[in-house]
């Protein structure tokens, strides 16, 4: 069973810690989401 990390966490912990491209099209849901979904 995973852990399902809150938005906080990846907010303050993970994303400071990924590049986020510039080019091509924004995503649609929010970058929390996004990780929690790759992680789970």
């Amino acid at each position: 069973m995973h852990k399902v990390h809150d938005k906080d966490t990846i907010e303050m912990e993970i994303v400071p810690q990924i590049f986020l491209s510039q080019s091509g099209f924004p995503p649609t849901a929010p970058i929390s989401e996004i990780i929690n979904a790759i992680l789970v």
